[in-house]
């Protein structure tokens, strides 16, 4: 079988994908949803012990241990690579029984943002998606995740970021900014950025410390955008928020 490139790396990936193909074989009726289905596409949750499983609300509950059984209306899957897998719209109501709003929100960002694949929602399909669902426990907290939800997020932790900013108080930076770079006659997208006041903010993982190609593209990235007269802030998984949030309030208020 085909596993996904950003999936080689993690263990726990085909080890969800055994159990769960195991538990579902010989069961017609079953099929993956909820956190199971979410970690095995890629989306940023965090993987939890028990496999979650979506049955027709006819069938009784799956009595194996670590299964948790989701008796539901809408059962419309697809098959991927052997397994049934619970169509989006399922996967995400169910999500939104297990996590906060928070969450949530990174996982919407995901699905219209470039994070590990191209976007595989807009704005108005996620709309659509979230509208259609049934009116049921955790349907007003997708909605809610729905409403703070951004296209063109590059990753969970500029998710987590850009809500700790609004938290704070601050206005919402902009996701994905273009700013035009003479130099490269093209334009640059800092990851957030608040254009009124010229500050960027760049979300910046391993891969932009390494000596690769990505730290040349990073440094003539900033030194352009300092010609122009941006503040640029570098965040990294060691910073705290609430530092970041005290650097982006200072920036914003001289």
């Amino acid at each position: 079988m085909r596993i996904p490139l950003w999936a080689r790396e993690d263990p726990h990936w085909w080890t969800l994908f055994t159990e769960l193909s195991a538990v579902t074989a010989t069961r017609p009726h079953a099929m993956v949803t909820g956190n199971s289905a979410a970690y095995l596409r890629g989306l940023p949750v965090k993987l939890r012990p028990e496999l979650d499983i979506a049955v027709p609300k006819k069938c009784n509950p799956i009595l194996v241990p670590h299964v948790r059984t989701f008796r539901m209306t809408d059962t419309a899957n697809t098959t991927k690579e052997g397994l049934r897998v619970h169509h989006l719209g399922g996967i995400l109501h169910v999500i939104a029984r297990q996590e906060p709003v928070e969450n949530l929100v990174a996982v919407l960002d995901a699905l219209m943002g470039p994070w590990r694949r191209p976007a595989e929602l807009t704005r108005t399909q996620l709309n659509q998606l979230v509208a259609a669902g049934p009116k049921v426990f955790g349907w007003s907290k997708l909605k809610q995740a729905g409403a703070l939800a951004r296209e063109n997020v590059a990753s969970p932790q500029e998710t987590r970021l850009r809500l700790a900013l609004v938290r704070a108080g601050l206005p919402e930076p902009v996701v994905a900014y273009p700013v035009w770079i003479e130099r490269f006659r093209a334009h640059i997208h800092p990851d957030l950025a608040y254009p009124f006041a010229k500050v960027a903010i760049e979300y910046e993982g391993r891969h932009h410390f390494e000596l690769t190609e990505q730290v040349l593209k990073d440094t003539d990235r900033y030194y352009e955008l300092g010609r122009l007269g941006w503040t640029v802030i570098r965040v990294t998984a060691l910073h705290e928020l609430g530092d970041v949030v005290l650097k982006v309030r200072e920036c914003l208020e001289t």
